[in-house]
């Protein structure tokens, strides 16, 4: 009877230690979101699907609101809104952004743009275009770009970087 309970309980434990829900494979389980933090979370989306902890930026969480439109929220261990991203809507996007798509990026007629409102209230603008991020002030003035390293650009890069050794052990 012993081994019968102890193989019992061994079990439930066993069931229990997987249950924890996590939004996705990589993401945080929600046990390990401070309640304060799911609570706030709570109270402001009650209709957020899709949602996804991760808790190596603070708290963060991604979801979808009632209009599918993709946001993300950074808090900290209190609850406190650190950072707000949302998928700005076509209709508001700032007339600088779309004015510069159309001077610099005449063929690219669908684009995506993002505000991010910091803790203080201040507001900048991302989108991404070809290989490459651009940033825009809280007026939607254009004020920088990064380049992305396209994955298939870095292998060439490692590729050659490769037989370029290669040649190199040959001529010792």
């Amino acid at each position: 009877m012993k081994p019968i309970m102890l193989s019992l309980v061994l079990a439930i434990c066993s069931i229990s230690a997987f249950a924890q829900v996590t939004d996705k494979a990589e993401g945080t389980s929600r046990a390990q979101v401070p309640d304060k933090v799911r609570e706030a979370f709570r109270s402001n989306h009650p209709n957020a699907t899709g949602v996804d902890w991760n808790s190596e930026a603070k708290y963060k969480v991604n979801f979808k609101d009632q209009d599918n439109q993709q946001h993300t929220i950074v808090y900290d261990e209190n609850a406190k809104i650190i950072r707000r991203e949302h998928e700005v809507e076509k209709g508001n996007i700032p007339r600088p952004v779309s004015a510069y798509y159309l001077k610099n990026y005449p063929n690219e007629k669908e684009y995506k743009v993002w505000a991010v409102e910091d803790d203080n209230g201040g507001t900048i603008y991302y989108s991404r275009s070809q290989d490459r991020m651009l940033y825009f002030d809280k007026d939607g003035n254009f004020t920088r770009e990064e380049k992305k390293i396209v994955k298939d650009k870095l292998d060439n890069m490692e590729n050659s970087s490769e037989d370029k050794n290669n040649k190199t052990d040959e001529k010792k």
